[in-house]
């Protein structure tokens, strides 16, 4: 969901192209943590740009576990409510 904080508001006033923001700073092979109660870490396995989205769709694969997937859009990894990098 879009959040209407001023810079927000102000970068989509000026046409910053925040997914481009975004895709700088993931790639692939780039681990993330999400943010739970159970720790387990993901790590990026493709970037795909899709039509509906302006957003990129990255899928993550579970580290330990390469069977268990999850697509996520990229604004998802960028806001770090769900996931923050992992060290």
């Amino acid at each position: 969901m879009t959040s209407f904080q001023p810079m927000n508001l102000l970068k989509r006033f000026l046409g910053v192209d925040e997914a481009s923001e975004y895709e700088a700073a993931v790639s692939v092979g780039d681990k993330y943590a999400q943010t739970d109660d159970a720790l387990s870490v993901w790590t990026v396995e493709r970037i795909s740009q899709v039509q509906m989205s302006k957003f990129p769709l990255v899928s993550l694969s579970r580290e330990n576990y390469p069977d268990l997937i999850k697509t996520v859009s990229l604004a998802v990894l960028a806001d770090g409510e769900d996931f923050r990098p992992a060290i």
